[in-house]
């Protein structure tokens, strides 16, 4: 039941226009100005209270670092190990010692239900790694051969159509397997889960931008597509996260 309903809204949400509801003009010189400003939230009840600035290494060195740009993007250097590295931060095991740690990831999982799945799209080769689609195994953190191919430039094209992304060395593919959370917290695990992935993919973030490499999150993706190279047909395992690089 909860499955069937998550599908309906997540199909929902593959309609980028809303039945036409939506229209964001490729000319940005169109767009309303209220898209083009940030806005700012501001209480003046009382007088505000201004914090210290206190810096540290995750700031200096990460955050303030961390770019998702062509610009940048277009410089990656990727290497096997820079790979193993963003996966491991990614979703990896935390590998503690203490034997009620040893299942635990690096990001927070409703219940400990861990619903994500992670998947390696390689458009080039890396090292030892030929183009192809993988499986991240968390248990062995190793990459699992799908599919070996090498992905044309329309199959590209039909996942993702930003021109730029054509040179990307690959895609990291975060999915959802539903029932492993909705079994236990109903439409409730819906949200936990997209709260799971977004934790995921900012670990992968940081990491690549310790490592030189710049990530781009796309959610523009053509998840059908993915879907269907993927050979994702239960409609309990679905698409919810896109990583360029």
């Amino acid at each position: 039941m909860f499955v069937f309903l998550y599908n309906f809204f997540h199909n929902e949400t593959n309609d980028r226009t809303e039945k036409g509801l939506v229209n964001i003009p490729k000319d940005t010189d169109e767009w309303p100005e209220s898209w083009k400003k940030i806005a700012y939230k501001k209480y003046s009840i009382y007088k505000s209270i201004p914090l210290p600035r206190k810096n540290g290494i995750l700031f200096k060195e990460l955050l303030t670092k961390r770019r998702s740009s062509e610009e940048h993007f277009l410089h990656n250097k990727l290497t096997l190990p820079k790979l193993s590295y963003l996966l491991r931060c990614g979703y990896g095991l935390q590998g503690g010692t203490e034997d009620s740690r040893k299942e635990h990831r690096t990001v927070p999982s409703g219940g400990k239900r861990y619903p994500l799945e992670v998947y390696m799209f390689l458009f080039k080769q890396i090292d030892t790694c030929s183009p192809g689609l993988y499986h991240y195994s968390v248990q062995e953190h190793a990459l699992e051969p799908i599919m070996l191919k090498q992905f044309s430039r329309e199959e590209i094209m039909s996942i993702a159509p930003q021109e730029s992304l054509q040179h990307a060395f690959g895609m990291i593919c975060i999915t959802s397997v539903f029932n492993r959370i909705v079994d236990k917290y109903g439409s409730r695990g819906y949200r936990y889960m997209l709260l799971e992935a977004g934790h995921a993919a900012q670990n992968m973030l940081l990491a690549g931008t310790e490592e030189g490499i710049n990530l781009i999150p796309i959610g523009g993706v053509n998840e059908n597509e993915i879907e269907k190279i993927m050979g994702l047909h239960s409609g309990n395992e679905r698409v919810v996260y896109a990583l360029f690089l």
